[in-house]
C-alpha cells in the first residue's frame, strides 16, 4: 500500500485530517526530525518502539502515556494549537497515527532526504494527486 493509500485510510478513519497532516509533519519537524525522534525515544527508554517502524518487522504500538513521556506536555500542547484540537486529541493523535507516519517517511529505514518530513510528505502526496 502506498503513502497516500495509507495516509487518506487514516484521514477515512478520523485519525488525521487531510488538514492537519502538513501540521503533524511541520511539529514532527520541529522536534527535530526522523533523527531526533530516535534520539527522544531512546532517552524516554523507547528506542524499540521507534525502530520498529524504521524496519520492516511489524510496527510496535505506543499508548499516551508513552507519547507525553517522550514529547512532554509542553510540545504537545504546541501541536494541539496547531491543529486546532486538544491536548489529550493531540496525544491520541500521535499516539494512533506515529508509528505509521514515521514508517511510511523512512521507506527501508531511510530518512527523507535533508530531515525535511513536511517537503518529504507533501511531495509523497502530490506525487499521488497530481501523477
Amino acid at each position: 500500500m502506498s503513502l497516500f493509500d495509507n495516509v487518506m485510510g487514516m484521514v477515512g478513519k478520523n485519525l488525521l485530517k487531510p488538514e492537519n497532516i502538513k501540521s503533524v509533519l511541520a511539529w514532527l519537524e520541529q522536534q527535530g526530525g526522523i533523527s531526533a525522534l530516535v534520539t527522544k525515544f531512546s532517552q524516554a527508554g523507547l528506542g524499540d518502539v521507534l525502530s520498529s517502524w524504521l524496519g520492516k518487522e511489524s510496527n510496535a504500538a505506543i499508548n499516551e502515556d508513552q507519547v507525553q513521556q517522550v514529547f512532554g506536555l509542553e510540545e504537545l500542547k504546541k501541536l494541539a494549537a496547531e491543529t486546532g484540537i486538544t491536548p489529550a486529541m493531540a496525544t491520541t493523535l500521535l499516539a494512533q497515527s506515529l508509528p505509521q507516519i514515521v514508517d511510511l517517511l523512512t521507506p527501508d529505514g531511510e530518512t527523507p532526504h535533508d530531515n525535511d518530513l513536511v517537503s518529504a510528505g507533501l511531495n509523497l502526496l502530490k506525487g499521488k494527486l497530481l501523477g
